[in-house]
């Protein structure tokens, strides 16, 4: 078949992706993904077809197919979808997030319109970066996301509590390659990575892997690839590593696309000799195997069964389909169908096409994919099965509909899917991973000898698993080493038998007391009452009786009436108006303190942001006949309510009915803070959705010197120079043995990463002995 037969058979294809594909349901799900390529001219929205993102949407909508076809999950619902494509474009992911679960906020219900349901959770995206930049947004709308190929390390935090993954983190992909290279008795390792939060974290999940085991081996370089400068940085990365003759073996986390670039550089400037393993194994042809990748390695996810899913790709691309189903791929109307028939591109021909481009489409994400849809399911079928009849059943999808309850459903779910057992623990991970290793050379073939039990403490969750995985922190093995148990709760909850024991004797107290009260006014002017202080007495009967009010107040959920009695400070927020109002986000009081102590520093920052306002307004020499405004929040250092309070702040005029005579607060031009690096990562996404920018005088991690956070500003410097600094005070006293212990977030590990880097670049005659961190959960 000739190539201009080819490409219109793949414009056919991929019709679909340039519509938004979307069925109603009684539970809908949202769907993000890149089925475009960014785009590669200014002007265009996306480029050229992606066919791994192709495959990825038509496995949402093949998962979902399948469900409503089964009687034995969700009876009597049906699952609906609404997907988005975002060409691989952050910008445009922010943007299409916000469309798809914002899209009843402003709807009048006072108007006969036609409301879209709710989206109950989002399956994708694809990428780690894009992840990170919406988790904020889902946050703020308490919406649930179940990635199936967002592999980064740095989700394996409660900060993306709402990011549940059915793909592994990176973390078990860091470990196999440390296992790799002390295995082989290599010296001096080279990492490069991309700069984003995949390859950043991949590195260091690499290096601080290799710092805990105290491994024998070196990392000689760590560099990362830019994107902004993808050419230069990748130029100058391979032009390093061939000065470098010592440093024979080099790890790659890059994604395949950047592989290829990559790998084509070191091909022209001729670096042979060097043993590449790759954190995304490039399988094709075309690769320069002889003299350059000649006995390096590269991981796979293990490519599980895909139930049917290539039969399905088949089915649409061969057969003419019922068009009530699936109304997106009509045959018989397309003009591209019709021109394809013209080119006899039909019937056999397309067959013998189709399986050359389903192998194209497909990838080893897929079966991830279809499980992230199936964890969805499961999490409706849990809370569908609390109801018996018909009418129940109906009330309930109306419920589920209108709910945004499902995180805490998708924590329950456990069942077999296609790549395992699908049980989230509370970072939204899974607690095992299965990869393939390549070798880039002919082997001959050999068989399974022997296997092995698991050790104590991992577990290998089906009979014949290539590795046995260890059991996350807070976990331990079962007896027959198939599944981590978790550790039993501990909480006191008011349903409980401790929490029913302690309010039975807090009640018995204040019945005792109130008892006491009586009597005492009963007899208030009796002699014997009047000998025995009886002023005293009564002050001493309230006080024990509010301090039995607070086992009530404190064993109970709180509510908003629950804060405002408890914490009055903190639901005063600092306003005065203005012709230009900017918003301003402090953390005024501790985080995890229940009687929430005043942070003085906090205050401070948020003192000095009225200050400047109040100086600026009497100064005539700028913004003359112009005033400046406030609306200051404060977010006790709890990301869940910064982004609440984000969302309020920048929404509060999306849903005003300019119709009536209402008074109309006015929007938010710009931001001031947040303080704390992770919080501005979080807040990041939604800046981005509603372009408003951020400038903050106290988040210093590197993390935000990027284009994807290009609407967040700083006044105060990166950390990237306090970390040269550091290296500077180590070299000058000659110290030789150095530990690095941060915390477990954006400001403390990209400044002990900032460190490494910086002294791996230097070539310093110190050595980092040991890298830790510290858990904010386990602190």
């Amino acid at each position: 078949m000739s190539s201009l037969h080819y490409q219109l058979f793949l414009v056919f294809c991929f019709y679909v992706a340039v519509q938004a594909p979307y069925r109603e349901g009684d539970i809908m799900l949202g769907g993000l993904f890149n089925v475009h390529q960014p785009p590669d001219q200014p002007g265009r929205q996306c480029g050229e077809i992606y066919l791994t993102g192709l495959g990825g949407m038509q496995a949402m909508i093949f998962a979902i197919e399948r469900i409503n076809s089964d009687t034995s999950l969700l009876s009597n619902i049906s699952l609906g979808y609404d997907i988005r494509d975002y060409c691989g474009n952050l910008s445009k992911a922010a943007g299409l997030v916000y469309k798809l679960l914002t899209v009843n906020s402003c709807v009048n219900l006072s108007q006969n319109a036609t409301r879209k349901k709710a989206i109950i959770s989002l399956i994708g995206p694809k990428e780690s970066s894009t992840a990170l930049l919406i988790a904020g947004f889902l946050r703020m709308l308490n919406v649930s996301s179940i990635s199936g190929s967002a592999t980064s390390a740095e989700l394996s935090s409660l900060t993306y509590d709402h990011l549940f993954r059915t793909v592994p983190s990176d973390t078990f992909l860091a470990k196999a390659m440390v296992d790799l290279v002390t295995h082989f008795n290599w010296s001096y390792v080279a990492v490069v990575a991309l700069d984003d939060s995949y390859g950043r974290n991949g590195a260091w999940a690499v290096v601080s892997e290799s710092t805990s085991r105290k491994s024998s081996f070196c990392i000689a370089l760590t560099q990362f690839v830019r994107h902004e400068s993808l050419n230069l940085s990748i130029s100058n990365i391979v032009r390093k590593l061939k000065q470098m003759e010592n440093v024979k073996v080099v790890i790659l986390w890059l994604y395949k696309n950047y592989q290829t670039k990559f790998l084509a550089e070191v091909q022209k400037q001729n670096l042979t000799g060097r043993v590449w393993i790759f954190s995304n194994a490039p399988l094709t042809s075309t690769l320069p195997v002889e003299g350059i990748l000649e006995n390096s390695l590269g991981f796979l996810f293990h490519e599980f069964s895909d139930s049917g899913f290539k039969e399905y790709l088949k089915d649409i691309l061969v057969k003419e389909r019922d068009n009530r189903s699936f109304s997106e791929w009509n045959y018989s109307t397309s003009e591209i169908w019709k021109l394809l028939k013209s080119k006899k591109c039909v019937h056999r021909q397309i067959e013998q096409c189709s399986n050359n481009l389903i192998k194209e489409i497909y990838s080893p994400f897929v079966p991830y994919i279809i499980d992230a849809v199936y964890a969805v399911a499961h999490a409706v079928d849990i809370f569908n099965r609390n109801f018996s009849n018909n009418e129940t059943k109906d009330r309930a999808k109306l419920q589920i509909a209108n709910s945004f309850e499902v995180q805490k459903l998708l924590g329950r779910v456990n069942f077999d899917g296609l790549t395992g057992k699908i049980k989230f623990d509370r970072f939204g991970n899974r607690g095992s991973a299965y990869y393939d290793i390549f070798s880039f050379k002919k082997v001959p073939n050999g068989d399974v000898e022997s296997c092995l039990p698991c050790l104590g403490g991992n577990i290998s969750p089906s009979a014949g698993s290539e590795s046995c995985s260890e059991c996350p922190i807070g976990k331990i093995s079962n007896q027959a080493k198939t599944v981590c148990v978790a550790l039993p709760s501990a909480n006191i909850s008011y349903g409980g038998a401790s929490g029913i024991l302690i309010l039975t004797f807090a009640t018995l107290g204040v019945v005792v007391t109130l008892l006491c009260l009586a009597a005492l006014y009963k007899f208030w002017n009796s002699p014997i009452v009047k000998a025995s202080n009886r002023e005293l007495n009564l002050v001493l009967l309230l006080i024990i009786l509010s301090l039995l009010s607070l086992v009530f107040i404190n064993i109970f959920i709180s509510t908003n009436p629950n804060c405002m009695i408890i914490y009055p400070a903190a639901v005063q927020a600092p306003y005065r108006e203005g012709d230009i109002m900017l918003g301003g986000l402090f953390s005024v009081h501790q985080p995890g303190s229940r009687f929430e102590e005043v942070h003085l520093r906090g205050i401070g920052r948020m003192q000095a942001m009225i200050f400047a306002i109040e100086r600026i307004n009497n100064d005539t020499s700028i913004l003359s006949n112009i005033s400046l405004g406030y609306d200051i929040r404060d977010y006790c250092g709890n990301l869940s309510k910064a982004a609440r309070l984000v969302y309020k702040l920048l929404t509060v005029d999306s849903c005003v009915n300019l119709s009536q005579n209402a008074t109309r607060k006015k929007a938010i031009v710009s931001l001031i803070g947040p303080y704390e690096s992770s919080t501005a990562l979080f807040i990041g996404g939604f800046l981005r959705m509603l372009n408003v920018s951020s400038i903050s005088g106290s988040a210093t991690s590197a993390e935000l010197s990027s284009l994807t956070y290009d609407h967040l500003f700083r006044t105060v410097p990166s950390h990237t120079f306090l970390a040269e600094a550091m290296v500077d005070l180590v070299t000058h006293f000659n110290w030789s043995y150095v530990a690095v212990v941060g915390l477990d977030d954006s400001y403390g590990k990209n400044g002990a990463w900032a460190v490494v880097s910086e002294s791996t670049w230097r070539k310093s005659s110190f050595c980092i002995a040991l890298t830790e961190f510290i858990r904010l959960e386990h602190s």
